[in-house]
């Protein structure tokens, strides 16, 4: 992020304090442009954009400069309209039924993992987010099984499983839940 910034001010020519209060939004438009023109891709350039945005959006809130340049300007498409319509290649049905046949079911620490993959799969959760599940978050809530977890840092989502999320529990989860607390981790060993 800060050699985003330090990139801006060099292309814009930004001597001073008061010249970084004063941009506009011609400024970032032709900052804009100068990135295109330089052969930039159009994913690189709506990644430098936020954080200028964000220090605008912090100069603003301490009221040193008027409005935040950014707000208005539009960011480059880059093509996400849709899943494995961007730049990431997406795993096959064929690839996912792979993994999630992988684990040794046959020991515990296989349960575990088939269990992670179920929930990375079904959630489309980052790394870090199966790993902080406690054991109370997987449970029945009326007649459905519900996953409560914190998916991309945003408030804690209750999800709804399918109906055959109680085979999963059955065959995978319920030896990991037969624990003597709920506070525990799911997935510690």
């Amino acid at each position: 992020m800060v050699k985003h910034l330090a990139n801006f001010i060099a292309k814009m020519d930004i001597r001073s304090n008061a010249d970084l209060y004063n941009v506009t939004q011609a400024h970032v438009i032709a900052y804009r442009e100068i990135l295109r023109d330089e052969g930039m891709s159009k994913a690189s350039i709506a990644n430098r954009l936020p954080a200028l945005s964000s220090l605008y959006k912090f100069l603003t809130d301490k009221q040193l400069c008027k409005f935040n340049p950014v707000s208005g300007v539009r960011y480059p498409k880059t093509g996400h309209n849709g899943l494995g319509s961007g730049k990431t290649p997406t795993l096959s049905s064929a690839q996912v039924r792979a993994m999630l046949d992988a684990p040794n079911t046959a020991k515990l620490q296989g349960l575990r993992d088939r269990a992670i993959l179920h929930i990375f799969f079904y959630t489309g959760g980052r790394c870090s987010e199966p790993g902080a599940l406690k054991v109370k978050d997987f449970r029945m809530d009326r007649e459905y099984w519900v996953l409560e977890m914190t998916i991309r840092e945003r408030k804690p989502t209750r999800l709804r499983f399918i109906p055959s999320a109680k085979l999963l529990y059955n065959d995978t989860c319920k030896p990991l839940v037969m624990r003597t607390s709920c506070r525990l981790p799911y997935f510690a060993w």
